[in-house]
């Protein structure tokens, strides 16, 4: 199964838009794809989310399956900066950066 490892969320979208309209993807290094000629491991990667498993793995848009490594120490820091944390439908994920 596909692993990102370094990863952080990533807003699509404009400044314009208001917040529950923003789309978030994923980006980071991606390991173990099953298309490794095309993304070969430690390739960074950007993919949209389409449903968020309990356990803070995802489904893309494509159908893969990812499962979520460690988090971005640059991204983590950032999250951990915000005074209003975001939940909502991402709470899988945010659980996983709370623990670093």
């Amino acid at each position: 199964m596909p692993r990102l490892e370094n990863w952080s969320m990533v807003a699509v979208g404009s400044y314009y838009n208001p917040p529950e309209l923003t789309v978030y993807n994923i980006s980071g290094n991606i390991y173990n794809h099953p298309n490794s000629d095309r993304f070969y491991d430690g390739k960074v990667v950007t993919t949209g989310i389409k449903t968020i498993n309990t356990d803070g793995s995802f489904v893309s848009f494509s159908g893969n399956i990812y499962t979520l490594g460690k988090v971005s120490s640059e991204y983590k820091e950032y999250y951990d900066s915000l005074i209003s944390k975001p939940e909502g439908d991402f709470k899988p994920i945010y659980d996983l950066i709370k623990k670093g």
